[in-house]
């Protein structure tokens, strides 16, 4: 997975052992020093290691916990960082005017790509749906279904767009955010 240019790996896991022992395990297991940091209910670790950053996600469940690894290769995200720009700028040039983006991953499983996209404009709900069904049909999408709706007790108008092609499909959500910026989720997934 590739998380706004920085490639990571995620691991999930559950433990029957309450939050505290897990903690203390990986404390152990990672070595010191190790930053801790609660958020809540859950208990954050994280340590640098040999050019990786492992972070490691623990929250409470019954009987025991659930969490997630986290393992960022920080080296290849250095070197992989003007490649990575130049491919967000690309994908920039191709949205909306005045469009920010907000946070972008990728990730490949076998033969499975997917990835996810997160950008603000002032643009209407109708531009962006209008400029993504436009892009989407660039790359082989066709549109496949459009929704309407309103966001649950806010009030807040958003599309829901689905998109098919050849062996891949994608969704996209439009909404007005409260400070009246239009928020675009879009996902696709190709192959596999």
């Amino acid at each position: 997975m590739i998380h706004n240019g920085t490639p990571m790996r995620m691991f999930g896991f559950a433990s029957p052992d309450k939050p505290g022992a897990v903690t203390a395990w990986f404390e152990k297991s990672l070595g010191p020093p190790v930053a801790r940091s609660a958020q809540g209910r859950t208990m954050v670790l994280a340590k640098y290691l040999d050019g990786f950053y492992v972070t490691v996600q623990i929250e409470a469940t019954f009987p025991g916990c659930r969490g997630v690894i986290g393992i960022t290769d920080m080296r290849a995200a250095a070197e992989m960082r003007d490649d990575y720009r130049a491919r967000l700028g690309r994908l920039q040039d191709r949205l909306p005017l005045g469009s920010v983006i907000k946070s972008h991953s990728t990730s490949v499983d076998g033969a499975r790509k997917s990835m996810q996209l997160l950008f603000t404009n002032t643009s209407s709900i109708a531009i962006n749906s209008s400029h993504l069904v436009g892009m989407l049909k660039g790359e082989g999408y066709a549109l496949e279904r459009q929704t309407s709706a309103e966001r649950q007790n806010a009030g807040a108008p958003g599309e829901l767009l689905f998109f098919r092609g050849d062996g891949k499909e994608a969704t996209a959500t439009i909404s007005v955010e409260p400070q009246g910026q239009t928020a675009v989720f879009l996902v696709t997934v190709a192959g596999g």
